[in-house]
């Protein structure tokens, strides 16, 4: 039989609480260096996806990105930014669903379709265009983007699915430069107020947007003549880019970033310039 005495016994206890300290202090450390750490993996047969630790979510590669029917891998990683690269052709289902600190993203010339709930419930989410090679916005692909006031659809948007825009309570304008208005499936602009919300389509195109299913119940519907060219912009550096309304579209972009911008008229570094 042994004997702990009182003084055994309280120099045990030190001893075993700072052990917890140090093993408390370590796995601290741990997750604050893991924290840190850049993320990446793959997205798609010919795709890979890198993530910063300060919130900038990069997609590269050739072709098609994965669906995701639970959840993406970056989902609940605060993800900013997005960066599509000029070669992926799809946005695979639910790949950006529910990133709620999603505030600016760039969608290439190259995407033809943005899949289901591709961004739904990205509530940061402010502005959005979609560039002219894609011809499918599939259903509820920006459902529930609760904070989105400005869309701009390319040329060559053929059919928009159900609920793609369900939710999207604060739209203030939606411009559309498709001279033929996208067929669009049940619901598309439910609870935006189609009484404020401006519409802007090609001058010439006027009357078929005011007489084609959903694009009819717009009250502000306007025509607009773009006239812009192509170009290509090549200065070196990164810059900032506004669009001509003053939104700020990228932050420190670079000249591939600028030049994978759809069709427009950009502010880039106080001067007015024209993208494809």
């Amino acid at each position: 039989m042994y004997l702990i005495s009182r003084k055994s016994k309280k120099y045990y206890l030190y001893k075993s609480t700072n052990m917890k300290q140090i093993y408390i202090l370590l796995i601290a450390l741990l997750m604050g260096l893991s924290a840190k750490a850049e993320s990446s993996g793959t997205c798609g047969p010919n795709l890979k996806w890198h993530l910063t630790d300060d919130g900038v979510l990069t997609i590269t590669g050739n072709g098609e990105m994965d669906d995701y029917y639970i959840f993406s891998p970056w989902r609940d990683s605060g993800v900013k930014r997005i960066i599509i690269g000029n070669r992926v052709t799809t946005i695979g289902q639910a790949a950006f669903s529910g990133c709620s600190s999603l505030t600016s993203v760039t969608i290439p010339n190259s995407v033809t379709t943005i899949n289901d709930d591709a961004f739904s419930d990205c509530s940061s989410l402010t502005s959005v265009t979609i560039p002219n090679s894609v011809t499918t916005i599939e259903g509820k692909a920006f459902e529930e983007c609760t904070n989105l006031q400005k869309i701009n659809i390319g040329n060559s948007v053929k059919t928009i699915g159900e609920y793609a825009f369900n939710k999207c309570t604060n739209i203030t304008q939606i411009s559309s430069e498709a001279v033929v208005p996208p067929t669009c499936e049940s619901g598309v602009f439910t609870d935006i107020n189609k009484s404020k919300c401006k519409l802007i389509v090609p001058k010439n195109s006027l009357d078929a947007y005011k007489q084609a299913d959903q694009w009819k119940d717009f009250f502000l519907i306007e025509g607009s003549t773009t006239g812009i060219t192509n170009t290509v912009y090549n200065k070196a550096g990164l810059a900032d880019v506004y669009t001509i309304d003053g939104t700020k579209r990228l932050s420190k972009a670079s000249t591939d970033e600028i030049n994978a911008l759809p069709k427009g008229v950009y502010i880039v570094n106080g001067k007015k310039i024209i993208i494809k």
